[in-house]
């Protein structure tokens, strides 16, 4: 028998359930915003995160992941993607010192 989750439950407003509800119908909305979208739903109304994983189609790793970042940063934070750490190219001195050798 599946466990009860020991997070705290995900506390919505009749706005954000409203949004939701929205989202994880939608057609033309990123298909990884409508599942997270679906997965908020899912642990709002108390399953276990096997239930999720299984209706969803997901490992439950991405649940945990979903879930924990909308607990700790809000619902709008877990339904995007966090930005990625974009480097500068950078030539250093030593590369462009060095000498090319072709055909």
């Amino acid at each position: 028998m599946p466990t009860k989750s020991k997070r705290p439950a995900l506390k919505l407003t009749s706005e954000e359930l409203e949004q939701l509800s929205g989202q994880a119908q939608s057609l033309c909305a990123p298909y990884r915003e409508v599942q997270r979208a679906r997965m908020l739903l899912h642990y709002h109304a108390s399953k276990t995160f096997t239930e999720i994983a299984r209706t969803v189609q997901t490992p439950r790793r991405i649940v945990y992941k979903c879930v924990d970042k909308a607990l700790a940063m809000g619902v709008q934070a877990a339904l995007r993607d966090l930005p990625h750490g974009r480097q500068d190219r950078v030539i250093t001195p030593e590369d462009k010192a060095t000498p090319l050798t072709g055909s």
